[in-house]
């Protein structure tokens, strides 16, 4: 088990390195990363979905839902939600920088033109799978990103930037959420 910023960073940017490693030895050929104003427009056009999914699912009607709260309370219980709760917001914006950057990586620039977005959507949920709806919302993600991917020409800038900004967003809503609901707690006790 990672029991650090320190360690999650590591673990999240050296899957990036595993990727690129691997595309150097066997030659493959490395995926387009290229900014710009139709980038930049791409990454607010497909991320808007999943923002408003982050948004939708940390909210009080969100959590009425069983298996969102679930995925809740699992990550409330987790060493990742302590994390949450308590890092700066500096360190939050560098730990999802470093899943965007890590992660997307290894399974849209390496793993997704081996594996196909289906498959590699479902790895993907496989190792996020927190709870089992949260398998289902990370293979739904996954799979997107992989889409995303594809429909901007491989440009691995975009899934990259979608998927940092998802995380950054999720993780400040966690965090507002559960702050607001030990304050509840508290003041009922």
């Amino acid at each position: 088990m990672i029991h650090s910023i320190a360690a999650i960073l590591l673990f999240e940017f050296g899957l990036g390195a595993l990727g690129a490693l691997w595309v150097y030895w066997t030659g493959g050929e490395w995926p387009a990363f290229q900014l710009g104003v139709s980038a930049l427009f791409s990454v607010l056009t497909f991320g808007l979905p999943l923002y408003a999914f982050a948004v939708l699912v940390t909210s009080e009607a969100g959590l009425r839902i069983a298996g969102f709260r679930r995925i809740f309370e699992a990550l409330a219980e987790s060493f990742l939600g302590e994390l949450i709760e308590r890092l700066p917001i500096w360190q939050l914006a560098l730990l999802s920088l470093s899943a965007g950057v890590g992660e997307e990586i290894l399974f849209r620039g390496v793993a997704q033109p081996y594996l196909g977005v289906w498959v590699t959507g479902l790895v993907f949920g496989l190792l996020h799978a927190l709870t089992p709806t949260y398998f289902f919302v990370a293979f739904a993600v996954g799979t997107y990103l992989g889409l995303v991917f594809g429909w901007t020409s491989g440009n691995l800038f975009v899934p990259v930037a979608v998927h940092t900004v998802y995380d950054f967003l999720a993780f400040l809503l966690y965090r507002r959420r559960i702050r607001a609901e030990r304050h509840v707690a508290a003041r009922t006790a």
